[in-house]
């Protein structure tokens, strides 16, 4: 269970959501925002259905995202998040996912919309390999096709095999090295 409450002097908001462990992984889903605008009116309840995995290898860091929800089909009623600058780390990071709107564009969300959000490992922003100075960069939307194009795919894969190419011969050396280093002082 992952609980966020947001309290000011005349209104409050209330965040709770599921999440499940899938190893590399962890799962949030079906979050529950509970809101009250004023002190005296009544609260509000909207359950969010989007569905969010992020890798535990991997920081994150979330940077000016305006997240726009309109509420009841009404466009006069809407629900703003926004990110000023939220980082998510762990402690053996092997990967970092930016994701940074430097310009605030608002972005349109549905609270009924089950899209899932995977930053970077599916829709393939900024992603780099904390070892490697390999980045793959482009700007998809938050909220739109899952599916990258083809020739991104291929930039991603060519990159991959090149970091490969140098980091695989490189740790070959380096534990040649320790082992002989090991072997001559016995």
């Amino acid at each position: 269970m992952i609980n966020f409450r947001i309290s000011k002097e005349y209104s409050n908001a209330y965040i709770k959501c599921q999440s499940r462990d899938l190893g590399n992984e962890i799962e949030i889903s079906k979050c529950n925002l509970n809101f009250q605008t004023r002190t005296h009116n009544p609260s509000h309840l909207y359950g969010i259905s989007y569905i969010f995995r992020i890798n535990w290898f991997t920081k994150y860091q979330f940077v000016k995202y305006i997240i726009k929800f309109t509420i009841d089909g009404d466009p006069s009623k809407t629900l703003d998040f926004t990110l000023i600058n939220l980082t998510i780390d762990c402690k053996t990071c092997l990967h970092k996912c930016e994701w940074i709107n430097p310009t605030a564009v608002q972005k349109s969300g549905s609270l009924h919309s089950n899209t899932l959000i995977y930053p970077c490992s599916s829709d393939y922003l900024n992603y780099t390999y904390l070892y490697t100075t390999a980045v793959s960069t482009n700007a998809i939307d938050i909220l739109s096709s899952p599916n990258p194009p083809p020739r991104q795919e291929f930039y991603r894969t060519r990159y991959i095999s090149i970091v490969t190419f140098m980091v695989v011969p490189l740790m070959s050396l380096l534990i040649y090295m320790m082992l002989k280093r090991r072997q001559q002082s016995r």
